[in-house]
């Protein structure tokens, strides 16, 4: 029987929500684990050959202590990072490799600055509780990396993709296969997703089998999007797969299981925009022209949104709408003559104080023509001016005094935590005045 299911009420607070101040961290009490009958059930495809060459692009892969520094877990779960890693070399991507104890998070973090892809293979990290009130981070050598860690201190590119092995980031962990159902790992998930998804990632896979990350890197290789990669790799299974759309996003999460001799074992996960490819992602030809398009003046509704804007598809931390403002904005302010065409437009849709587009529900004005008109003849005599920029730091410590003002309906510039503008943006890094 197919799961098809859309889930959109309790998974928007719940993706919406960040994790709470935790005063203590643990890993997962047992390891993620495939019984051997399962591993050789199905036979791995060969890696399809490569067809995107995009130059620059940088890795950094993370394997952590998982029966110690040397424990054969350890050791096999590294050979496959090792696996992944040539995949991604072969490929013309630069790698950067931390394999315990070599896991200074200092290093790692530096490392990640400007990196497109980032991999994770160790043990999950959560509260103790059983159930988990919370989960997310990396179990490093003597550290824990915590969720609002990775989202205070990674600096990634925009669009960067993440994979992980571990306890809960797919789901299940080691010690409860059979006990939860799809929606206690749908919440599991995207907790484990948010704070990567949060920073401006695209992608985030999370998978059980050793050599799915080398998979999913070598079908994002030969083109194939986001969604397309995870679907790819044969561990997916369209029947098992409970599908839900991320609130005020475009993006998706993907939840699919094994059934292990009666056990389900939640073990497959992806978040993110399943449309995206590598070239929609990293390939800079997009610049700053301020080309306009034609404008519709024929209905008015017409939208002068830019050919070649400063508004990127990497920039993942904007929702469609965010961005939609801004290049609407930015086709003003670069030929404010001819969007004042836009402007003219709509008069003829004024019924007196009502807006009337055909088909279309009445709107009621204060001042009806008189402002559209005096809109067009300021525009009309305007120079044009520059293009606005999205700054992701910014617009992320704006998110977080919108989240938080939506909790408490409070009004202002100061946050529950008597946080000013400044000291949030300031949370995402350095800014000039």
């Amino acid at each position: 029987m197919t799961l098809l299911q859309k889930k959109c009420g309790w998974m928007a607070l719940l993706f919406l929500m960040y994790a709470s101040p935790v005063q203590a961290q643990v890993t997962s009490n047992q390891m993620v684990s495939i019984p051997e009958k399962f591993k050789p059930v199905k036979l791995r495809s060969a890696l399809p050959e490569a067809t995107v060459n995009i130059n620059g692009l940088k890795a950094v892969l993370i394997g952590a202590p998982i029966d110690g520094d040397g424990g054969s877990w350890t050791v096999s779960e590294i050979s496959n990072l090792k696996m992944t890693a040539k995949t991604l070399r072969e490929r013309g991507v630069n790698v950067r490799e931390f394999y315990t104890p070599s896991n200074s998070w200092s290093e790692i973090k530096e490392a990640c600055n400007g990196a497109h892809f980032l991999m994770y293979r160790g043990h999950g990290v959560y509260d103790g509780d059983n159930p988990p009130k919370w989960v997310g981070g990396f179990s490093l050598k003597d550290y824990f990396a915590s969720s609002e860690t990775i989202r205070k201190e990674l600096k990634p590119a925009d669009g960067a993709i993440v994979m992980l092995y571990g306890c809960f980031t797919a789901g299940n962990s080691g010690s409860d296969i059979g006990a939860i159902d799809e929606e206690e790992a749908s919440r599991r998930v995207s907790m484990y997703a948010k704070p990567f998804m949060d920073i401006g990632f695209s992608g985030y896979f999370a998978n059980w089998y050793g050599d799915a990350f080398q998979h999913f890197t070598a079908n994002l290789f030969a083109g194939k999007t986001l969604g397309e990669s995870f679907k790819a790799y044969e561990d997916y299974n369209q029947e098992t797969t409970g599908i839900y759309k991320i609130p005020s996003s475009s993006a998706v999460m993907w939840i699919d299981h094994d059934n292990w001799d009666g056990k389900i074992a939640y073990n497959n996960a992806f978040v993110g925009y399943a449309g995206k490819r590598l070239t929609d992602l990293f390939s800079d030809q997009i610049a700053s022209t301020g080309t306009v398009k034609k404008v519709s003046d024929d209905t008015g509704t017409g939208s002068a949104i830019q050919d070649k804007s400063t508004v990127k598809p990497t920039m993942t931390y904007l929702t469609d709408l965010e961005k939609e403002v801004v290049r609407e904005l930015n086709a003003v302010r670069s030929d404010p003559p001819g969007y004042a065409k836009h402007v003219r437009a709509m008069l003829k849709y004024f019924n007196g104080a009502l807006l009337e587009y055909p088909g279309e529900i009445a709107i009621r004005t204060n001042e009806g023509k008189a402002a559209v008109q005096e809109c067009y003849e300021y525009l009309m005599s305007a120079s044009p001016i520059d293009t606005l920029k999205p700054s992701k730091g910014m617009s992320l410590a704006a998110k977080d005094h919108v989240d938080d003002q939506g909790d408490t309906k409070n009004t202002g510039h100061t946050g529950t935590d008597g946080s000013s503008p400044f000291d949030r943006i300031n949370r995402y890094g350095q800014w000039l005045t």
